[in-house]
């Protein structure tokens, strides 16, 4: 066993914290009060400097720099003074000095938090670094912020620097191990704090497969494949898809069904965390309360083993069935959605809802939660039976194809990488019929991306494939939001508006609060005619989520053009990372009408350009030809909707 080794920041007796907020605080446990933010900077820039020293011009040129050189040092004097009265007060008077020309924090007499060297986390045990990850998940200096352009510049470097060391350092610390429950637990904490460290990313999925959770290891990958997309445009490293692709490979952990007769052996379920919507305590406490009573109850029933599913990831550990519920109050009900997922994948296999009456001195009555408990344990049953009678191999290959697709069809989607992308989900789909996540990509592409590359093709034979792909994968999955959602909108490009209209408002019901699933549902109801509704779910899914993916802002143009503000919608154009055909339409329209006459014009030969690059139509290239094309996609309900758009084509210089 490794020697214990206490952490730097509790070896002295005033100790500084500069993760979260700046404080410190004295051998008692006493905070001295710092109120001034620029003073608890000078603290931090001194602690963080690599000897506690810093020249006063350095000090004055990062805190006060906009100031004259008299004014700053008076500035930094006066800081200085509140510094040493804050350090007396809680028994560190010897621990900051300065001279004419310097300022030095004698940091072998403080204990800081945010100094942690790599020798000193390679000799600490594991339970040790359990407390260090958790004050690591707080932002370094977070009451820092604003200061200053200098200071934050250092500020932004010092925070990326040292989480980076922390980070590869612990990375290594836990590669040594051998893989255990809570090498498991430390590696999910440290991917939270640096969520772009891909190495930690693939220790995370190494230490699931120890654990026997392949899946868990194949949906952090897709996580993980969804992250850097979002965030910076590009799949993850070859390395990360080898080890997910190597996972793959590995033996699965057999199940049979007729295990469950043997004593110690049966299914093994696990309850996920509560769904808890926004703003709803009352209904929040209530599932609470509803989850306890309904994991009394299957327990009583003896036909599976209930697991806990950790409380920051729903794959269930070890279950080979995971159990999610989500509560909401409907009026005087309380409306309850249950579902059975895939461990890992997350896919689910069966749903079912229940407006359970509230009762104030009984909340919840025992009979409902018995029928409930029993529709659980049928669905679950009959589900295991299925998942025993397909091929695991078959589920693998599926699932691995469905990865490979996913990641041509997310990055750079050009012509070719999208028919590779659509050749690949369908050979998932084929292999296993039952992967709708598969079968929702391959609609979506079906419907949606291959039109921005296929200019001038005859979309019907793809949107009839998507029609009875996205029919198929409802029947498997009637309570599913994004089942419903693709329903939705296949209906919306037949042109079927009550049909689109009744799908998109039950997937809004049956989850009213997931940023994708809101604005798929704004784009549509933008569609639909109703621009102000479908800039609230706009406007919704934004606040929820204002990390903004492309598509997104995309969306935004759209619906800002629709409600007549023009300048709204080229403010979101501005946001984009790459443009489309459907993309360069709307700022057409948008510059346009808003009088940008330039912009309007610029839009309007690139949009040209690409069209005539992209066509494939049976007839030449022309633009009438490209605006019947782009028409063809564009499902307006209303009239008065289409002549708006083409009314501000026609103004940039475009035959509508």
């Amino acid at each position: 066993m490794m020697p214990s080794v206490e952490p730097p920041y509790r070896r002295a007796g005033v100790q500084l914290a500069l993760l979260g907020a700046v404080r410190l605080r004295g051998p008692n446990g006493a905070c001295a009060d710092i109120p001034v933010r620029k003073t608890r900077a000078v603290l931090a820039l001194l602690a963080l400097s690599p000897d506690g020293s810093l020249p006063r011009s350095r000090l004055g040129d990062l805190l006060w720099g906009e100031r004259e050189e008299s004014q700053a040092r008076g500035s930094l004097r006066q800081a200085l003074f509140e510094l040493r009265r804050a350090t007396a007060a809680v028994g560190g008077a010897d621990v900051l000095a300065s001279d004419r020309d310097r300022v030095t924090l004698r940091v072998d007499r403080l204990a800081i938090d945010l100094v942690h060297e790599p020798a000193d986390v390679a000799r600490m045990e594991l339970d040790a670094l359990a407390p260090v990850l958790a004050a690591w998940q707080r932002q370094p200096m977070e009451d820092l912020d604003g200061i200053g352009g200098a200071f934050d510049d250092w500020l932004r470097d010092e925070r990326s620097g040292r989480r980076e060391r922390f980070v590869r350092s612990l990375v290594q610390r836990l590669s040594l191990e051998q893989p255990s429950e809570t090498v498991l637990r430390l590696t999910r904490s440290l991917v939270q704090i640096d969520p772009t460290h891909e190495p930690a990313h693939r220790l995370l999925m190494r230490a699931y497969s120890a654990q026997q959770d392949r899946g868990g290891a194949l949906a952090h990958y897709e996580r993980v494949e969804q992250l850097f997309q979002r965030e910076f445009g590009v799949a993850p490293h070859a390395e990360t898809l080898d080890t997910a692709l190597a996972l793959q490979e590995a033996p699965a952990r057999p199940f049979a069904v007729e295990e469950a007769a043997k004593p110690g052996s049966r299914p093994r379920l696990a309850i996920a965390r509560i769904d808890q919507a926004e703003g709803d305590a009352p209904g929040g406490a209530l599932g609470a309360m509803l989850r306890d009573d309904l994991a009394f109850m299957l327990e009583r029933a003896q036909e599976f083993d209930l697991v806990d599913a950790p409380a920051d990831d729903a794959s269930g550990g070890l279950a080979d069935l995971v159990l999610h519920l989500n509560s909401r109050p409907i009026g005087a009900m309380l409306r309850v959605h249950l579902a059975l997922t895939t461990p890992g994948s997350g896919r689910r296999l069966w749903s079912d809802r229940f407006d359970v009456p509230v009762d104030g001195d009984a909340p919840i009555g025992d009979g409902v939660t018995a029928r409930m408990a029993a529709a659980v344990l049928s669905g679950a049953l009959a589900q295991l039976v299925s998942l025993s009678t397909r091929s695991r191999q078959a589920r693998s290959d599926s699932f691995e194809k469905f990865l490979r697709g996913r990641r041509l069809a997310d990055v750079m989607p050009t012509r070719d990488r999208l028919r590779a992308a659509m050749d690949l989900f369908e050979q998932a789909v084929t292999a296993d019929p039952h992967n709708v996540i598969a079968t929702i990509y391959l609609v979506r592409l079906l419907n949606t991306q291959l039109l921005e590359t296929e200019v001038g093709a005859d979309p019907e034979p793809w949107r009839q494939r998507a029609r009875n792909l996205a029919t198929h994968a409802y029947e498997l999955d009637p309570n599913s939001a994004v089942c419903n959602i693709v329903m939705g909108w296949c209906h919306l490009r037949a042109r079927r508006f009550g049909e689109a209209r009744w799908h998109i408002e039950h997937a809004l019901e049956l989850n009213p609060y997931h940023p994708e699933r809101l604005t798929d549902a704004a784009t549509a109801f933008m569609y639909l005619g109703e621009h102000d509704r479908a800039h609230a779910c706009w406007s919704k899914a934004q606040a929820m989520d204002s990390d903004t993916v492309d598509q997104r802002w995309a969306d935004a143009i759209e619906i800002h053009v629709m409600r007549h503000d023009y300048r709204a919608a080229l403010q979101a154009a501005d946001r984009l990372r790459t443009l489309t055909l459907r993309r360069l339409a709307c700022i057409c329209v948008a510059a346009s009408q808003a009088g940008q006459v330039e912009r309007a014009e610029a839009a309007h030969q690139e949009l040209v350009r690409m069209g005539r690059e992209l066509w494939v139509g049976s007839e030449p290239f022309s633009e009438a030809g490209l605006i019947d094309w782009l028409f063809a996609h564009f499902p307006f309900a209303n009239p008065e909707d289409e002549a708006l758009f083409r009314r501000g084509l026609r103004d940039s210089g475009l035959p509508s």
